[in-house]
This record gives structure tokens, sequence and C-alpha cells, in this order.
């Protein structure tokens, strides 16, 4: 969002720190959604 606000993408180290971060916690949660639906589905067929 910070990039579309300022529109560029020059960035400072600090700037491309957070995103690594904020890009990493994303990557993350999106596997845990991932594996939580697979469960799921794999619970739904047992029953």
């Amino acid at each position: 969002r910070g990039v579309m606000a300022r529109e560029t993408l020059d960035v400072d180290e600090t700037s491309a720190e957070q995103i690594r971060i904020n890009n990493s916690d994303f990557t993350n949660a999106l596997r845990k959604a991932r594996s939580m639906a697979h469960d799921f589905c794999k619970e739904e067929e047992h029953d």
C-alpha cells in the first residue's frame, strides 16, 4: 500500500525490509489457511 500511495517503487532499505516482513507474514498465513482448509476437507470426507 505504501508503494502505491507514494506512486513509486523507489524504497529505502527500511521500507524494503518492512515489505519483506509483510510478505513473509502473508505467505505464512496463506500456507496456514490452505493447511486448515485441507484438514477441514479431510475431516468432512470421514464424517
